[in-house]
Order: C-alpha cells, then structure tokens, then sequence
C-alpha cells in the first residue's frame, strides 16, 4: 500500500515537472512578487458601462529604472484605484513605494503612462494621462526629484509649469524628437466623446477643428512646451487609443501610426521634414481595423523594414462572432466612398512593410494572427530567443455591450428596466490572452497555454522586460479586477538555452533613452536583424528601452550597429553573446553614408512600369453594381471580373496590337502599335448599344481564314437576368485592316453569363474552334450557366456541346480552361478549372471528350481561378500551375477542414439561397461546422431565418447538422471546396497526377492569371491577383503583390516579390499578356478593374 502511494506521488511530481519544463513562462503569486496591484473597477447606476462605453478600457504599465539602481521598476496606472510604483528589489521582488514616492492618484482616473526625462537631469519621469471626468482629467507630469533618506524617488506634478497640462479626454501620450533639434516633442490622443454617434456615417473633420482632434506640443528647449497642434498638421479627428512612432520610410524622421476607434480612420502623419506632418495612410495602407485599438511596429520577418500591426475586436469561436455581429453590412462601400472613408474591418491586422513607394500588405488573417476578440495590447518580442519576433497580445472586457441579444433586449425593454438588471444581462468576455509564436515564415502558431499564459483575466496594458537579469524577457500585464500578471520566462533555466544579446543604449541629456535609434545585428548566416528605438508600444504603456535579440543556435553576430537619432554611427565587430552591451552615443561617429537597413536599398530592378512612355494611357471603369442585393449571402462580388486582353496584328502591319476589355456602359479600347513602338488609341463601339454589353473575355483568331485576325466577345457579368439578350456573345470579323463588323448570323444563340473564350482546332481540320465558358447563372449563385463547345464551319459556328462533350453539364462554376495535348495523341484535349468544383481534364477521343479519371484529381475541389501549363520540374513533360484564393482568408479550407454551399431555394420563390459553411470554433474550442453568413444577411436573403432561430445565440449554436435535420440544405444541393491554396499539378507520366503547393508568397491573395515567359533556365512566371470585390465584412482581398515565379533548371524555384522586381501590381490585376514590340523589346501588361492599364520592361 506504502508502495502504491509513493509511485503516485512520484508520478504526480514528474508530471508536474514536466508540465514546468514544456512552459515557456510561469505565473508568479503576489506573495513572491510583492506586486498587488488590481485595477479594480466598480459599477454603479450612475457610472457604468452603459453610461459611460470607455468605462473598461483600463490602464498601462510604465518601465523605467527610476532610482538608478540598474534593476527595471514598474508602474501601473489604475482608473477607480490610484497609480502604484513598485520598485525592483532583485530576483523578481517588488516593494510598492507608491505613497512614499508621492504618486498617490486616488480619484484621478488614469490611462496610458509615458516616460521620458522631461527636465534632463538623469532621472526618469512620468506622463499620465487623464480621462472620464471633466472637472479632474488634466494629464499629470510626476517629475522625479530623486530619491529620499530611504533611497525611493519622489515625484512632483508640474504638467501646468511645463505647459501639458492637456484636458482632454486623452487615452496615452509619446514622446518624440520630431523635429530634429534633440530635444523631445510631445504627442497626445485625444479620444473626445461628443453627441455624436462615433458610428454613424457623416463628413469628415479634417481641420483640426473636431473636439476629439489629437494634441501635438513642441518642447521650447527651456524647460516648456507649446500647443502647435494646428501648425504642425495635426488635423484629423480621430477616437485615439494608441499611438506608434516609427519611421516608416526611413528617411531618418519620426511618423507616427495612431489607430482610431469606431468610424474614423486611422492615421499616419509622415514627417514632411518641416515641422508639419500630412497624413497618408492611404499611400501605404489599403484597409485598416474598423474599431482599432493597441499598435506596435516591429521587423517582425527580419527583412529589414518595419511592419505594423493594429488591434481589433474579432472573436475566435462561431459563437462571439454571430452574437456580437449582426451582419455584412452592404452600404458599407458605398457609404464609404460617399464620404471618402477608407476600407475599414472588424479584424486585427498585420501590415507587411514591402519597401520604398510601396503599400503594405495586410496578412494577418494568413499568418493566422486575425481574430482575438476584444483585444488591446500588441507586443513583438523574441520571447523563445529563436530569432523571430513572437507576438503577445491582451484582451478581455467586463461587459460586452456588443452582444446583439442585449443590444435588442435593451432597445425593447431599457427605458423601464432596472439598471442592475440591465448590466447583468451583459455577457462577460473574460479568456486567455494570446501567445504567438513566429515560425519564421510569415505565419504564427498559437502557444498560449503551451507556452503557460492560457489564464482568463480583462487584460488592457502590458510590457516585456528581463525583470530579473538572468537573461530571458519576461512578461507583464496591467489586469481589470485582477491582480497584475507577472509572467516569469524560465528559458535561461533550460539544459542547453538559445543564444541571445541585449542592447542598452546611453543617449545624450536630452534624449538619454536615443529614442528614434536604429540597431541592427548582421549574423553570421547573412540574415539582419533590425529595430528601432521606441518606447511608446501596445496600448497605454511605455515599454523597455533595453532591446532583446534572439539568435537561436547562432553563436557568432558579424556585427552591431547603432544609428544614433543625431545621425552619428557605433560599430562593433564579433561582439561576445549572451550578455547585456551598452553603447553610449558619446562614443559614435560619423559615417559618409549609409546602408541598408538604415535607409533604403539601392537596388537596380530588372523591370519598371513603362506604360506613358509607349502612349499606353487606359483607367478601366466600371458601374457600382451592388450584387449582394440580388443575393445577399454572396462570398464575393460577380459583377467585375474584367478588364480583359487579346493580342495580335490586328490591322496586318506585321506589328502585335491589343485590345482592353470593357464593363458595361464602356467601350473596349483598341491600341495600334506604330513604327516607333508606341500606341495610338480609339474606342471599339461608337454606338451606346454596342456599350451595354459586359466582356469578360476575348480572343483574337482568323475565324474565316481570310488571314487576317476576327474578334470574338465573351458577355457576360452578372448585371442582367438571366436570359437577357446582353449575355449574347459577338463575333466580330476583321476588314484586314483593323476594322471590324459584328456579324451576329456567324453564332448560335447563346444568352448565358460567359467568363472565357479558348481557341483551338479539336477536331483537326485546320480551322480554329472555340470553347466559351460560362460562368454562374446571373441571381442563382452557385448553379453554373451553360458551357459552349463552338465547331468552325467555315467561318461560321455550330454548338456541338450535347454531341461532343456532354459531360460539361456536371462541371460547377467555370472561370478558366486550358487546351492542350494531355496524352500525346495529337488531338487537343482540355483542362477545366471554376469553383465547388475539381479539375477535370476531358481527353478528346474519335466520338468525342471523356473525363480523365485520376484519384489525385477527383478531390481537388476548390475555388480555382486560372491555369497555365509549364515543365516546373524539369523532367520534360508539362505540368500544370493553377490559381486559387489563397491563404489570406477567413475560410481555413484544407481536404480535412472544407466548405461547403448550398444550391437550394430554401423558401421556393425562385432564388437559390447559398447557405456556406465552414469548419469554426465552438464554444468549446473545437472544430465544427457552422454557416459563414450573419442571421441578419440570412434573414434579408430568406425571412424563414428569422422565423426559425429567437436570439443571436441560438442562432450561434446551429451547426452544419441542424440545417440538414431542419430541411434548409440537403445532399443533392451540396457543392464543397477542399482547396484554397494555389497549387501545381505535377505531371508524373502515364496518366498519374501529384497535387503541390505553390510556395507561401504566392498564396497571399487569390490568383487571377499567370503569363509563362522565356525558355530553357530563363523561364519565369508572372503572377497577378487579388480581388476588390469581397463581401463588406471580410473586404477586399488585397495583400499579393506582382510576383514572379523564377524556373532555373539549375536551382530551386524563386519567387521575387515586386521590391525585388520592380514589377509591381498591387490592383485588382484580372490578366496578363505579353506584346511584343518593333523595337524588339517585350512588354508585360497587366489589366486591373477599375484602375490603370500597366506596362512593364525589362532593363
């Protein structure tokens, strides 16, 4: 018995230890800290969420060495409780000397805390921000007057003797050196609340004048400070909650990213090198948050440029999502560009910083980083020392006022329901805060319970720091109701810990923190790591001035080097590792120039856009179409697929022309090369009913074979019903000199919603057949119209579909095929690619086209978009490149984690109800299959929805399973999509087929089209893609930039992105084509909707 227990408690002990030891971080007990600060905040029916919304928005925490005893002390700041110090007495012991150091805040409701030695004597000081009442907000300068008999600092307030004094509603401030004379000038959030509703639609205040305008103060360099907030271009108003200064295109003055909350805009004011700012978020942003909160910038990829990240309110599981959002709100768009607001979604979102003059891609959603509900503060730090910047972010709120089921039960009953009633009828979003781990290639992996930080608490500020000297980065965090968290990190007590360096930095009197520096490590594997010197990070908080490298394995750093903010240069070569170094800019240098990633890459770039130069001036327009009103649970827009292509000699001068597809309401354009290489331009139609027709497709072929090149027109594009005789295609036959006439006896009828045209002679008697695909049946989305096989009889065109390739009926929604020879029968036989549906190859045979069977084929369901063939491998024989959504999505699809759509009229009155699932969260945290749409857009689609579910909950808890059970959907009206990455097919000969990944920054983004170009080892791939037209919550999809896939048969596949190429699309790019030139040189054009025709040349 003495035996059996003892093998228990040993086995608990093991288990227990190991549990230890698989953690990166551990919770420490106040009792061991010393730290008992609870940002306690008590309601009443006076002074509560619904009286006041900020009322949960909580406080920061500061960092600072503030009685110069080399260890990192912290200050909390509280909103009902006073601010608390606590000094650091070594080995993660505190002592709170809050009443000693004369910091008691009691009835001052505080926020965010900067730091900054605001008279430069060598001790660091406190700037609190004031909130919530008017009578007692003014912010608070706690000046350090340096330590007593007891060797505790003490402070005074002197915010009115130095002019800062600001009454604002202000939520944090930072300090910065804007304009270069080295001393630090004083930035501060205004987050205002007026009679307004910070929600609703109107025009925007851009002159400073708004009551929630920031503040901007110039330090005077004697001891005070001025207001210049309208001189230095400080105007747009905005309900700050974070500001990030960083130096966004490195040209050695600070910008700064402030996020707003509700309507409007984010912000980025960009040093004009003047003493002004202009904000011009819209040059480097394509969307933001909708309701923004915390900020940070970090090289977070280690490629040398400084990203962003903004924090927002996105729930991880089904439930948060359906009952805190209402629905996908359709006006949204329209209202936007009503009043000039820029795309905003409710999501975190990750900004890939790609270089010079270019906007950042948005990839939080494929990194995986999007949805971590009510969140405030984000961190990057290299906590696992790996060598990549891991991401920790804070969350929670007391009473979620977003849920839609009180929101309605307080609308219907408010006005005579007691106020205790009321808040208790508010769901509480208490849940871990979150760990990523950076795995190094532009994803994260969630580790917050691996990592030991999966603990529920309403958490708001927070800092990391290395509290106890032992070398790793711990974690702190200012809770609501809860005593803060200090997490300590145990990796320095691993058996063989990773290498790492820390660097401090000694500025000069005025500035002793060198905020505004630059560091970079060069590494012994030639990689860089980079950061800049900023203390104002997360949300409400000052952070570390020391900074943490990580570097894995590594033991060897070539060099460290410091930018100092008054341009001089430090430099040490080989430094020893695993130790804190110090650098003073007394001790710098000054250099003659500078290198990246100090300043920006001198690159000489193979490709430049080059369409003025060749007369090439085209904007595609395109009508406002609203589809989701024809369909409200639509995943995307139907209506702008276009512009499209064709190439050839279109008036027999043995010189390549082009024409540019067209929207309806538009004509297409025709360019006519000339002798010197340039392009002279007209309209196709003259005629306003030759306009009303949508190209989605063209082709350029001798359909008469009279050797000159005739015009097919594929219409189509969603605007019409079905039927309508605007789908009719057009063949239109060229004179021999470029002129052409529609000759509308030369087709069959075919009234369908077109996507493409594909030439080629299938039947082998040398005249060019055409295949025309069509795409969804206009208003019935996802039933597929009709697809043509279209036989050449002397010019004229028989459908042969029903006696030729009658397995076309089964196929989905088509958006791409390709003719080629599959089996080397030297008949052309064809690939098709479209949505809900798998790649299907059609081998033509004597008696017609067959299907290929293929088990790898067969599950390759997806939501393609494009296909192109190409030997990727090598090996001789053609592959096939096929393009698809993408990863930057909410969709998460995979053959184990599918989607599924519904064809069915649910309520039978003639319109399908395309109900989409896919794999989500519950409220358990396990996968199960839920709809993608809101109840409010499945009411608006069907009022069956609203019959069958009584509150957003309930709702919430249907999964795939209850709508099968209740008749919503059924077997037969299911089509599934396994696939959204873009893929190559691997041709392995004799039939037998491997389906592979194209690599990861090809998958940022849906892929519309790929041009193959060159031969042997210079072959190459260009890329275009993204999609303006998604649903209004999720928004555009606009994160792939032009890329290019490199094919040398002598190394592996390289993609370089449009910083390395100079070929940058960043539009909504639909096709790509090559025409060549008299001059002998090639353009690469690219058509985007509703943007600018480009050209690009290689150099």
């Amino acid at each position: 018995m003495m035996k059996g227990k003892y093998l228990l408690i040993t086995l608990i002990f093991l288990i227990q230890s190991c549990s230890k030891q698989n953690k990166l971080f551990v919770l420490l007990k106040s009792e061991k800290t010393g730290i008992e600060f609870n940002n306690k905040i008590t309601e009443t029916d006076d002074f509560n969420i619904l009286t006041d919304e900020y009322i949960f928005n909580g406080g920061g925490v500061a960092l600072a060495d503030f009685n110069r005893d080399g260890l990192p002390d912290l200050f909390f700041t509280g909103n009902m409780v006073s601010n608390e110090l606590y000094l650091n007495k070594g080995h993660l012991k505190f002592e709170n000397v809050t009443n000693s150091a004369k910091l008691n805040s009691t009835g001052f409701w505080s926020t965010g805390a900067a730091v900054v030695d605001i008279n430069s004597d060598g001790w660091m000081d406190i700037y609190v921000s004031g909130a919530m009442n008017t009578n007692n907000r003014k912010n608070r300068l706690y000046v350090n007057q340096g330590l007593n008999k007891e060797n505790i600092p003490v402070f005074e307030e002197q915010a009115e003797k130095f002019g800062i004094d600001d009454n604002g509603n202000t939520m944090g401030a930072c300090f910065i050196d804007y304009d270069k004379d080295g001393d630090l000038d004083l930035y501060v959030l205004n987050n205002e609340q007026n009679e307004t509703i910070p929600t609703n639609y109107r025009k925007k205040i851009i002159d400073g004048s708004a009551p929630s305008n920031d503040k901007f103060y110039k330090n005077n360099g004697d001891g005070t400070f001025s207001d210049i907030t309208l001189d230095a271009g400080i105007l747009f108003e905005g309900f700050g909650l974070s500001v990030t200064p960083v130096d966004i295109n490195k040209d050695q003055w600070i910008d700064l990213y402030i996020t707003n909350d509700y309507l409007t805009n984010d912000l980025l004011y960009v040093n004009q090198k003047n003493g002004t700012f202009k904000n011009e978020i819209q040059d480097y942003l394509s969307h933001q948050s909708k309701f923004s909160m915390g900020s940070d910038a970090s090289d977070f990829n280690n490629d040398g440029y400084t990203d962003l990240i903004s924090l927002d309110m996105l729930g991880e599981s089904h439930e948060r999502r359906k009952t805190t959002i209402s629905k996908s709100f359709f006006f949204q768009n329209v209202l936007n560009k009503k009043w000039d607001y820029q795309d905003q979604h409710m999501r975190n979102m990750l900004f890939k910083n790609n270089g010079p003059n270019l906007p950042f891609s948005e990839i939080g959603q494929f990194s995986g980083v999007y949805q971590t509900d009510w969140s405030w503060s984000p961190l990057f730090a290299d906590f696992d020392y790996d060598g990549n910047r891991d991401l920790f972010i804070t969350n929670g709120f007391p009473r979620d006022i977003t849920d839609m089921d009180f929101a309605n039960y307080r609308l219907s009953y408010g006005a005579y329901t007691p106020v205790s009633t009321l808040l208790d009828s508010i769901p509480i979003v208490k849940i871990p805060n979150y760990a990523y781990k950076n795995n190094g290639n532009l994803t994260f992996e969630d580790v917050s319970k691996k990592w030991g930080l999966g603990i529920s608490s309403f958490s708001n500020g927070a800092v990391f720091s290395d509290l106890d000297l032992d070398g790793d980065i711990d974690y702190v965090v200012n809770n609501i109701n809860d005593k803060a968290f200090i997490f300590e990190n145990i990796l320095s007590q691993q058996e063989n810990p990773p290498n790492y360096l820390q660097i401090e930095l000694e500025g000069d009197k005025l500035n002793p923190d060198a905020l505004g520096a630059k560091v970079v490590l060069r590494l012994s594997d030639n990689s860089i790591q980079f950061q800049e010197q900023q203390i104002s990070r997360g949300y409400m908080s000052s952070a570390d001035p020391v900074m943490y490298f990580g570097l894995g394995k590594l033991k060897d750093v070539v060099s460290v080097e410091i930018l100092w903010p008054n341009g001089l240069l430090s430099k040490i070569n080989n430094p020893d590792i695993n130790k804190r170094l110090t650098f003073s800019q007394s001790e710098a240098l000054a250099v003659n120039s500078l290198i990246f990633p100090f300043v920006e890459e001198q690159k000489l770039l193979p490709y430049k856009e080059v369409s003025s130069k060749y007369n090439i001036n085209y904007f595609h327009n395109e009508k406002n179409v609203q589809d989701f009103f024809k369909q409200r649970l639509l995943p995307h827009k139907l209506s702008q697929n276009g512009p499209c292509i064709a190439v050839g000699d279109i008036n027999s001068d043995g010189n390549e022309d082009f024409i540019v597809g067209s929207s309806s309401s538009f004509s297409p354009r025709v360019f006519i090369q000339s002798g010197d290489s340039k392009f002279a331009s007209r309209d196709l139609f003259q005629k306003e009913q030759e306009k009303k027709y949508e190209v989605e497709s063209m082709t350029l072929f001798d359909a008469d074979q009279d050797g000159d090149l005739d015009l097919y027109l594929v219409s189509g594009g969603n605007e019409y019903d079905i039927g309508s005789e605007w789908y009719q295609d057009r063949l239109l036959i060229n004179d021999g000199l470029g002129n052409f006439k529609n000759q509308q006896n030369r087709l069959p009828k075919m009234h369908v919603n077109g996507c493409i045209v594909r030439p080629a002679d299938f039947d082998n008697d040398g005249d060019l057949d055409l295949f025309v695909g069509g795409h969804n049946k206009p208003g019935a989305y996802p039933l597929a119209d009709n697809n043509f096989l279209l036989r050449n009889n002397n010019g004229f065109f028989e459908d042969v579909t029903d006696i030729t390739i009658p397995s076309l009926d089964s196929f989905g929604i088509l958006t791409d095929a390709l003719w080629t020879d599959i089996n080397g029968d030297k008949r052309n036989d064809i690939i098709l690619v479209g949505e809900y549906s798998p790649v299907t190859i059609l081998l033509n045979k004597e008696k017609g086209f067959e299907k290929l069977e293929s088990e790898t084929l067969k599950d390759t369901q997806g939501l393609w978009r494009a296909i192109e063939q190409v030997d990727i491998d090598q090996d001789g024989d053609l592959d096939y490149i096929l393009g698809n959504l993408g990863k930057n999505n909410m969709l998460s699809l995979s053959p184990e984690t599918p989607m599924y759509i519904s064809t069915k009229d649910v309520d039978k009155n003639g319109s399908v109800d395309p109900l989409i699932f896919n794999s989500q969260q519950n409220s358990k945290g396990e996968l199960d299959i839920y709809p993608i749409q809101f109840w409010d857009n499945l009411t608006q689609q069907s009022p069956m929805f609203r019959q069958e579910f009584n509150s957003y909950h309930s709702f919430s808890k249907a999964n795939f399973e209850y709508y099968k059970e209740k008749g919503f959907i059924d077997n037969d009206s299911i089509l599934i999509a396994k696939h959204s990455e873009s893929k190559w097919i691997e041709n392995l000969g004799e039939g037998n087929y491997k389906l592979n990944s194209l690599p990861d920054l090809l998958q940022l983004g849906p892929i519309n089209d790929f041009l193959i170009f060159g031969a042997g080892n210079k072959r190459k791939v260009f890329v275009v893609g993204n999609d303006f037209g998604g649903a209004p919550f999720e928004g555009n999809t606009d994160a792939l930039q032009g890329t290019i896939l490199y094919l040398d048969e002598n190394e592996d596949k390289k993609v370089v992105s449009a910083q390395d190429s100079g070929f940058n699309v960043f539009g909504d790019a639909r096709e790509i084509k090559s025409v060549r030139l008299k001059n002998g040189k090639i353009l690469i054009l690219v058509a985007q909707n509703q943007n600018k025709l480009l050209a690009f040349e290689e150099f």
